[in-house]
């Protein structure tokens, strides 16, 4: 990492016993399809780099568990990704991605998933196939709302949700009971689900900067909230 490789050659896909590959910080603007032929590897990382797009081939990588992306030029992902089923971590924030293929519902083993600072209007409805997802970045998007499916990522402890165009919540929200953080600030939301108060284990929960008006009752129930904002936006009040 940190050189000012441009390509990669062909022949690194006759590394088959490699089960790490650091290129960050690099001038990479593609991938040989050849790097499908890494069968070992566990770990890839691409973060800082000029990459546009992925080769589908990327999805032959079956042992891989940590992939990052970041701070790339990706303005799409290949559904082929799918077929990465043992990952644990994905880290696509700060690239041009402006929607996420449904197949990504079928990565099981998926723990941790970074979409901040991209271009996402929306989310495919089976993200909530994500069972064993436990954080999930979504902060500095184009949001304007959330599918009623994210109440079944019954795994999910923290989601950040903060500097998108979000007017209101799924009611299914509420089901999500291991959450520990929620970032809601600077979206436009108007309401809250009446339900929000059943979440026990909520510890922190931010929503200053919307255009609340009031809260539901129910968010007295928070018994474990340690830190709660509900700032007006400046030019109010």
């Amino acid at each position: 990492h940190d050189n000012r490789l441009t390509s990669l050659p062909g022949s690194i896909g006759e590394m088959s016993g490699l089960q790490g590959l650091q290129l960050r910080h690099n001038s990479l603007m593609n991938l040989p399809s050849i790097i499908g032929k890494l069968s070992s590897l566990r770990y890839l990382h691409l973060g800082h780099n000029y990459l546009t797009a992925l080769p589908a081939t990327i999805g032959n990588l079956s042992e891989l568990r940590r992939l990052y992306l970041h701070d790339n030029s990706l303005e799409s992902l290949p559904a082929r990704i799918a077929y990465l089923s043992r990952l644990e971590k994905l880290c696509l924030e700060g690239n041009r991605l402006t929607s996420i293929p449904e197949s990504i519902g079928k990565l099981a083993e998926l723990r941790c998933l970074h979409l901040q600072h991209n271009y996402l209007e929306n989310l495919p409805a089976a993200i909530a196939r994500l069972s064993r997802l436990e954080k999930l970045h979504l902060e500095d998007n184009h949001l304007i709302s959330l599918p009623h499916t994210v109440g079944n990522l019954a795994g999910l402890e923290s989601l950040y949700l903060h500097n998108n165009r979000l007017t209101s919540l799924p009611a299914t929200v509420a089901k999500l009971l291991r959450l520990e953080r929620l970032h809601l600030e600077g979206n436009c939301l108007v309401s809250l689900p009446k339900m929000i108060g059943n979440l026990p284990a909520l510890r922190r929960l931010q929503l200053e900067h919307n255009r609340l008006v009031s809260v539901p009752a129910s968010i007295q129930n928070l018994s474990r909230i340690g830190k709660l904002r509900l700032d007006l936006p400046p030019n109010i009040g």
